[in-house]
């Protein structure tokens, strides 16, 4: 993990040890993040550059126009996104770039781990089909905003080609498929066995998503 200093946080986001420390005892600013190490100075304080350095600059926009709680379910909903995009890159070994891409954000508070599983399905079978980046990452991220509209989790995934272009299908446990032999790249896989998948890969993933 690429990491800063603290002298060096502050010059570089422009702010006072008063306010870094104040953010960190309004819990704006997670205690994690403040790791000590020695130094030839005697003990530096190093943070996640990445993460700290966004999540100051955030703080700085909002600060004032929102109200201290308001800035928390922000700075919650966006640490949400983060860990979850986070998670997927570990998952599937792909750049945290690539799924930067993918927006999460209007769907947090109906995202559940059924979700993510479909989202690891279809990455995955996309990849087999040859699908580029920006045609996997469409799909991808219409596979999060369709099966987190459903009433209840999908039970079965199906991937398939019609007319040269690679589509998905999720359904519930009580309706089963069946296809003839001419529908070309045609794959049907059980939701539960990609989610138990990201379960063993990831176990914390999803600790703070929704029951």
């Amino acid at each position: 993990m690429d990491e800063i200093s603290k002298k060096d946080l502050l010059k570089e986001t422009g702010i006072s040890y008063g306010q870094l420390y104040r953010w960190k005892r309004e819990a704006l600013i997670p205690e994690e993040w403040f790791v000590k190490r020695p130094s030839f100075t005697g003990q530096e304080t190093f943070f996640p550059r990445e993460r700290t350095v966004n999540r100051v600059r955030a703080i700085l926009a909002l600060k004032d126009s929102c109200s201290l709680e308001e800035i928390r379910e922000r700075l919650r909903a966006d640490g949400a996104a983060v860990a979850l995009r986070e998670g997927l890159a570990e998952i599937t070994g792909a750049a945290a770039a690539f799924w930067a891409r993918l927006d999460i954000e209007p769907h947090l508070e109906l995202l559940a781990p059924e979700v993510f599983a479909c989202v690891l399905w279809v990455y995955e079978a996309g990849l087999d089909f040859g699908l580029r980046s920006d045609r996997l990452i469409a799909l991808v991220g219409d596979t999060v905003a369709k099966v987190a509209a459903m009433p209840s989790p999908p039970a079965q995934a199906v991937f398939f080609e019609t007319g040269g272009e690679p589509h998905f299908l999720f359904v519930g446990a009580d309706c089963p498929l069946a296809c003839d032999d001419g529908l070309k790249g045609f794959r049907l896989a059980r939701v539960a066995d990609a989610l138990e998948r990201v379960r063993a890969s990831h176990p914390a993933l999803f600790s703070s998503r929704r029951p």
